[in-house]
C-alpha cells in the first residue's frame, strides 16, 4: 500500500489516497527452437514426473509447452505450465539431458542450484539458454544431435557453445 499526498503543493490541505500496487506477474512464454520456430519446447505427453527429459515438438498451444519464470536466490527458474511445482533442471555437465524436476525454491533439496538459468544474448532475438551451476564452463542448453534434430521428440541436452549450432539458440515468444 502506498499512501500519497494529494494537493498539499498547491496549499490546500493534505488528503492521504490509498493505492494498492500488486506484484507483478510472471511471465509466460513459450521456447521455440532458431532451426524451426515451430518446434518449442516441451514435456512429452504432459508427463510431469521428476527426470522427464524436456524435449522439441511441434508448438501446439498446450499448458506443458508453457515456461513462466520466476526470480528467486539468485538466479530465474523456468516454471512448467502443466505443472507449476516442476522446474526445468540441469543435473550435472556436458552431456547430460535437461529434465523437469521439483522446484527447489528454498535450496533445502540442493537442487535449486541446478535450476537456476540465465541468458546470453546470441542476436537476432534469439538467446543462449544457460544453467547458472555450469556458466563458467561455457555449457548451454541444445538439442541432441545439433540442428538436424531439431524435431518432434528432439531431447534436450547441455553442450559446449559452438559456432553454428542454431540448435542452442532459443526464442522467448510470450503469450
Amino acid at each position: 500500500m502506498i499512501n500519497m499526498p494529494i494537493g498539499a503543493a498547491l496549499g490546500l490541505s493534505v488528503v492521504f489516497v490509498s493505492l494498492a500496487v500488486a506484484a507483478p506477474a510472471e511471465a509466460s512464454y513459450r521456447i521455440r527452437n532458431k532451426v524451426n520456430t515451430n518446434q518449442c519446447l516441451g514435456l512429452p505427453a504432459s508427463n510431469v514426473t521428476n527426470g522427464t527429459n524436456i524435449i522439441t515438438y511441434q508448438c501446439d498451444g498446450t499448458p506443458n509447452q508453457d515456461w513462466y519464470h520466476k526470480y528467486y536466490n539468485g538466479a530465474w527458474h523456468w516454471k512448467n505450465g502443466a505443472n507449476q511445482n516442476k522446474c526445468l533442471t540441469a543435473f550435472y555437465g556436458v552431456g547430460f539431458q535437461v529434465t523437469i524436476w521439483d522446484c527447489d525454491t528454498n535450496g533445502s533439496a540442493g537442487q535449486d542450484s541446478y535450476q537456476g538459468w540465465d541468458t546470453e544474448d546470441g542476436g537476432g532475438g534469439y538467446v543462449y539458454l544457460i544453467p547458472n551451476v555450469l556458466a563458467s564452463l561455457n555449457y548451454v542448453a541444445g538439442v541432441a544431435g545439433g540442428n538436424a534434430n531439431v524435431k518432434n521428440g528432439g531431447s534436450l541436452y547441455m553442450w559446449e557453445r559452438l559456432a553454428g549450432h542454431d540448435d542452442q539458440l532459443w526464442l522467448f515468444d510470450g503469450f
